[in-house]
């Protein structure tokens, strides 16, 4: 029986979302927020009705929640217009136009089933049938190229939020329809069902506020990017190296849909603590490695950083902020995973380059202490 989507509505409905974010958000992702309710095991947190919380039951379970504010009914803070650059957007569309996306969780069995689609749909589709044309969220780097494939679009400079660290501003423009045909989006039969005309004249005005270049970018053609050259020249020559004995061709497929993004001084690309197991490389300018507030490495580029998460599954063992303009390439983890479980020869070159990079970091901090 698949999972039952549906509104919250009563107190129950509300306690039960708080404690599932609880379980995701402080247990297995380790997020600090305050104020949080250990005992009781609910992160409740300010929104109130009439911000939507969509449920995902089964079982008489809650498997999933996505909670969206729309302006017809709850108004944005000070804070969220300042994120997604609103006071841009407000003189084309009203408050009652805007939907924002936020809280979007399943259950790790459910993660690889079709629930998580399904709840984006019922989302776009309240958006569709309420006349909305424009919808914004934020994600943290790992998690861009799901969003950038299903037609959401970076238009704003990362932020650092005080829990979460590094997160990207995107907006999805409701009615361009020849964005979603050209990026191939799973979203294009619902919205063409639900807009069988033409696009409304309010989209040619809202892409005209696009900037043409953002701060992150995906490596769509590796060997057609700039980042590509820097990624040949410093990485796959370099003796110690995540890419040391692999040919351009499979350095390429490994990256490939991989985010490069271009971090502004003080980004907190990784947080200590958080279940994320991306490996990310530096391309350009410099990141501080810190541990419980004090300094222990600077990484310049083409150095890595990621990898001790990503190889033994533990949580991040440090904070990784930018010093500087500073530009990065987050490997994506999926990717990482396929080719281990498809590819056995390149999976293991790959791995024991990882390791060798790790073994070096440990290395090098063993002679610094003594």
């Amino acid at each position: 029986m698949p999972a039952i989507l549906r509104f919250a509505e009563s107190e129950a409905d509300h306690d039960a979302i708080y404690r599932l974010r609880y379980e995701i958000y402080v247990e297995e992702m380790g997020y600090a927020f305050p104020g949080v309710d250990h005992q009781g095991r609910r992160l409740v947190e300010p929104f109130t009705l009439p911000t939507r919380l969509l449920m995902a039951e089964e079982d008489g379970s809650l498997v999933g929640t996505l909670q969206f504010n729309w302006g017809a009914e709850s108004a944005f803070t000070d804070e969220e217009r300042r994120i997604y650059r609103l006071s841009d957007f407000v003189a084309l569309v009203g408050d009652e136009e805007i939907m924002i996306a936020s809280r979007f969780m399943t259950r790790p069995s459910h993660r690889d089933s079709d629930l998580p689609a399904r709840m984006l749909d019922a989302m776009f589709e309240f958006a569709l049938d309420n006349n909305v044309p424009l919808l914004f969220a934020d994600c943290r780097p790992h998690l861009i190229n799901n969003y950038l494939r299903l037609g959401f679009r970076t238009f704003a400079k990362t932020y650092n939020d005080p829990i979460a660290g590094m997160l990207a501003p995107l907006i999805f423009v409701i009615d361009d329809l020849a964005h979603l045909e050209r990026i191939k989006s799973r979203l294009l039969p619902l919205f063409r069902a639900k807009r069988p005309a033409g696009p409304d004249a309010i989209v040619s005005k809202v892409l005209a506020l696009l900037p043409a270049s953002t701060p992150v970018q995906l490596l769509s053609n590796p060997a057609g990017s700039p980042d590509w050259t820097g990624l040949q020249t410093t990485l796959a020559e370099d003796e110690i190296s995540i890419f040391h004995g692999m040919e351009p061709e499979d350095v390429a497929r490994l990256i490939e849909m991989s985010p490069v993004i271009n971090c502004a001084s003080g980004d907190r690309i990784v947080g200590q603590d958080l279940a994320e197991r991306s490996v990310f490389v530096v391309l350009d300018g410099a990141v501080e490695v810190m541990r419980d507030g004090k300094s222990i490495a600077l990484l310049t580029r083409s150095a890595v950083f990621g990898e001790i998460a990503f190889l033994l599954g533990i949580e991040r063992t440090a904070d990784v902020v930018a010093v500087g303009e500073t530009k990065v390439i987050s490997l994506r983890e999926r990717a990482l995973n396929e080719l281990i479980a498809s590819e056995s020869k390149l999976a293991a070159r790959f791995l024991l380059n990882l390791a060798r990079v790790a073994c070096l970091k440990l290395v090098e901090t063993d002679r610094a202490g003594h």
